[in-house]
């Protein structure tokens, strides 16, 4: 989301989504708050769902917040690198979302078209060469999910670029077709004025890159057409048009973003967010992609599509809470759970100091920061909420090699109302998954809720377990306030486990 000067959330459409989601409000604060629903003595039992493989990769961090000058040379701070490196994310993405689409490669300074996005951006900034990305991927110990420009740059350029990537040891698995494409600019519409125009004008790069990269999965541009109000004709058609042309390609890639309701929301729908907008998604957006297509998402988190409307940033300024990582872990485990969905790329792994004229670097982009920038009184590199709620499941997914769900068959709830996608209603508080591979088993569970929540592990777990469970209060902003700290506790356990209000744990063999 980078750089995005447009938006399809209308001021006219923001007052019928806020008035609505407002007054669904009173409705879904009679749904039953969480914990409300009384459990046993012995826990509510967790029910394990079907199992599929795992790539241990699946989890990454998007490479963006690059073009400030304070932000590129981040990128390559050794202590920057050691902090990610800790996470051990499988994938970085190159070259960011939007700024991929406006970069040279070859000099690795922003593309200088009249009506560009990047005009002036390269004045004082170090420019991020492939040699930086090189550095990056492998600092960090992940393996690179290519960003191709397919808007101000050529289909040899490009080639040139992925071959150069592979000179400097950068392995070409994964190629993603240009980073949204359905965006309202005028030089997205010029170049791509439908879908279909995006997908015949794709059908001429795939058989080259096939040829040239024969172990590459590649991957084209799709549209999460739940997450916004429009009554753009481009946008609410693009996913038709790609479908109906696209030829012998992989995956189709989405962006997930939510935004709680300013006016009616409290913690809850912070907390809840998550796990509604997954619910949307899958059945809206997934549930209609070919059969032949993996689902790629490289970008998703909660954003604040307000602040690009005037008068947006005074009404909603959201800070980066331990209910909004607990949120964002419980839509990875949910992507994770899903057999369709190959990995899952936060955005982003800066919040990204403020540029001029770049509207997506307000200062309330704190709620992406996977790291603190230093910026808005932060820690420089401090570890955010969503550093501490993600970096436990990074971790276990890179010695896993199958996952299932563990659902609970009534579980709590929490009333969620949400701006984008517009909905109201009463979200999941406990989210799950089992991880296994050849010797040993794992389980990673997520308590949204503000009361807790003790379950059942399926039968077939095995004994001696241990459990780590990382807790905060729901309105704690780590890195961001020096006072607010997320708590590691450890204990041996049984198959009976409590789970703490805002709390995430996880369980092992002994």
């Amino acid at each position: 989301m980078e750089g995005r000067n447009g938006t399809h959330l209308t001021r006219r459409g923001f007052a019928r989504g806020v008035a609505g989601a407002a007054a669904m409000a009173a409705l879904a604060t009679t749904l039953n708050r969480p914990g409300t629903a009384a459990a046993e003595p012995s826990g509510l039992p967790l029910l394990p769902g079907p199992t599929h493989p795992l790539e241990p990769e699946f989890f990454g961090l998007n490479g963006a917040r690059i073009v400030s000058p304070q932000n590129a040379a981040q990128w390559v701070d050794a202590r920057y690198l050691d902090a990610l490196a800790e996470a051990r994310p499988g994938f970085i993405r190159v070259f960011g979302g939007t700024t991929a689409e406006w970069l040279d490669w070859r000099t690795g300074e922003f593309i200088q078209e009249p009506d560009g996005l990047f005009a002036g951006n390269n004045e004082g900034r170090r420019p991020l060469r492939l040699e930086d990305w090189a550095e990056i991927v492998t600092h960090v110990g992940a393996q690179p999910v290519f960003d191709l420009n397919v808007l101000t740059s050529t289909l040899d350029e490009q080639v040139a670029m992925l071959h150069a990537a592979q000179g400097l040891g950068m392995r070409v698995r994964h190629i993603e077709l240009g980073n949204e494409l359905w965006d309202t600019h005028a030089y997205y519409r010029r170049v791509y004025p439908t879908g279909a125009d995006y997908a015949h004008a794709m059908n001429d790069w795939i058989p080259v890159l096939r040829k040239e990269f024969p172990d590459a999965r590649i991957a084209v541009c799709g549209a999460d057409e739940t997450a916004m109000l429009t009554t753009d004709k481009r946008f609410a058609t693009w996913n038709r048009g790609l479908y109906d042309t696209i030829r012998d390609a992989d995956a189709v890639v989405f962006h997930v973003y939510w935004q709680p309701d300013p006016v009616a929301a409290d913690i809850d729908s912070t907390a809840g967010a998550g796990s509604a907008t997954w619910e949307r998604f899958s059945r809206g957006v997934l549930d209609a992609v070919p059969s032949g297509l993996r689902v790629w998402l490289t970008e998703y988190n909660r954003t604040n599509y307000l602040s690009k409307l005037p008068g947006g940033d005074s009404l909603s300024t959201p800070k980066q809470t331990w209910a909004h990582g607990l949120s964002v872990a419980s839509f990875t485990l949910r992507a994770l759970a899903d057999p369709r969905v190959d990995m899952a790329i936060l955005h982003s792994g800066l919040n990204g100091a403020t540029v001029a004229d770049q509207p997506a670097s307000k200062p309330n982009v704190v709620i992406h920061a996977f790291l603190a920038d230093g910026t808005d009184g932060s820690e420089l590199f401090g570890r955010t909420a969503l550093y501490h709620a993600l970096t436990p499941i990074s971790r276990a997914l890179r010695r896993s090699d199958t996952v299932a769900e563990l659902a609970l068959q009534d579980p709590p709830r929490i009333p969620t109302v949400l701006v984008s996608p517009p909905t109201a209603t009463a979200a999941a508080a406990v989210t799950a998954v089992e991880l296994r591979d050849a010797d040993r088993w794992s389980a990673i569970l997520i308590n949204n809720g503000s009361t807790a929540v003790t379950v059942n592990l399926p039968r077939d777990v095995p004994d001696h377990l241990h459990t780590i469970t990382f807790q905060a209060g729901g309105a704690a902003t780590p890195a961001f306030d020096p006072a607010d700290r997320v708590t590691t506790t450890e204990a041996d356990a049984d198959t009976t486990i409590t789970l703490p209000p805002y709390s995430e744990t996880v369980v092992t063999q002994r």
